[in-house]
């Protein structure tokens, strides 16, 4: 009897203690917004006291034109961008004061790309490391050296020479860094809490980020077949539908239709503004059906090709890996950098053997758990069942 009454007393003191979900995820909340915002602040102060004055070289003369004008850039177009381009330089001439040039106006607004894409890194980063300990917060010192490594990868990533350049010019890069960053964070954000609102914003930045630069399919692709494999979409005869106010939605037909919408919503501008706004200087004919198609799979240069001409004497495909990976051991990244990713690829496999020799337990589990929360109105809370490797692995393969 007096053991029973101990336990009691000692469950009654636990409870006490014991920090409210609401509360919990309200005092998560607060740590990523710190987080989140001292990376943007530092990045964009570093970048706009060394942006460029004014057009820096490479394609930057060219997306400057053509964006003040509505024209059509070289393959494949770049058509968010183009846009984006017009509007802030046709509102920064009405809102800023007179002396900044336009070219300075949308080196500006790269210093805004990428100052939120090393802060998105940083909240993809405190998620990770929030899943480590399993979602729970942390009111001692552990929660502030959580969010000081964050916010330390974050800065370092605003520190690379690549990086900051395409951070303070008039390129594509800066905003391509963003979407890769979006994409990241929403794969491991529907990790650690998977919903419809995550799956499909997840559906739509990957069909948005093809609309400014193809490479981000690179990234797009992994997570896709992930987010796929780990909710099992794939299999017709489980789970390829779930209930939404009493109806059935197709997720991979609404995913679809989510991904292509952003990408067309772009694309088709492209036409359109040929004819509404030609001009001299604007690359191609976009607006016959066969011109539009070659503009968009690089015919001019080559759909896997970065730049057009001969390249029969260029560095091999090995040569090619080589020279990368110097780069980025010795001038991107330094050597500390290069043992920490190398360190972070065997901590991410280690971690998923770990988790599958554990499969089962975890299966058992979570069987049960989902038939408790089944009854609860499991699909009416739009809640996914998911079931897989972690999107850590996902990301590093696309790497």
């Amino acid at each position: 009897m007096t053991t029973s009454k101990a336990l009691k007393t000692k469950k009654l003191d636990d409870s006490r203690h014991k920090i409210p979900s609401e509360k919990k995820d309200s005092l998560n909340y607060e740590w990523d917004r710190i987080a989140f915002w001292i990376t943007f602040c530092v990045s964009f102060f570093v970048y706009q006291t060394t942006v460029a004055p004014s057009i820096s070289g490479g394609d930057a003369g060219e997306l400057v034109a053509e964006g003040c004008k509505l024209g059509t850039a070289h393959p494949p177009g770049y058509p968010l961008y183009v846009v984006i381009v017009f509007v802030v330089t046709t509102l920064g001439v009405f809102f800023l004061p007179y002396g900044y040039s336009k070219a300075w106006m949308v080196n500006t607004t790269s210093c805004i790309f990428g100052s939120l894409a090393s802060a998105f890194l940083t909240s993809s980063i405190l998620l990770i490391l929030r899943g480590k300990r399993q979602g729970k917060f942390l009111r001692n010192h552990k929660g502030v050296i959580d969010t000081v490594a964050a916010v330390t990868m974050g800065l370092l990533h605003s520190s690379s020479s690549i990086t900051w350049q395409y951070s303070t010019t008039a390129e594509v890069f800066a905003l391509h860094n963003l979407f890769v960053a979006v994409i990241a964070h929403s794969a491991i954000q529907y990790q650690a809490k998977p919903s419809l609102t995550t799956y499909l914003k997840g559906a739509f930045v990957c069909g948005f980020a093809l609309t400014n630069q193809h490479t981000s399919i690179l990234l797009s692709l992994p997570l896709i077949l992930w987010v796929l494999f780990v909710t099992r979409l794939y299999t017709p005869n489980k789970t390829s539908t779930t209930a939404v106010n009493g109806q059935m939605i197709y997720l991979i037909l609404i995913a679809s239709g989510t991904f292509l919408s952003s990408i067309i919503a772009f694309y088709a501008t492209l036409p359109i503004f040929s004819q509404l706004r030609h001009h001299a200087g604007s690359w191609g004919d976009v607006t016959s059906l066969f011109g539009f198609i070659n503009h968009i799979r690089r015919k001019d240069y080559g759909t896997l090709r970065l730049f057009s001409g001969n390249d029969a004497n260029s560095e091999g495909f090995l040569e090619r890996i080589f020279l990368w990976a110097k780069d980025f051991i010795f001038h991107q990244g330094k050597p500390i950098v290069a043992m920490c990713f190398v360190g972070g690829c065997i901590e991410v496999v280690r971690v998923e053997r770990v988790r599958r020799s554990a499969r089962s337990r975890f299966q058992s589990t979570r069987r049960s758990l989902v038939k408790k929360d089944t009854l609860k109105g499991f699909c009416r809370d739009l809640n996914f069942e998911i079931d897989g490797p972690g999107v850590e692995l996902a990301i590093m393969l696309s790497l």
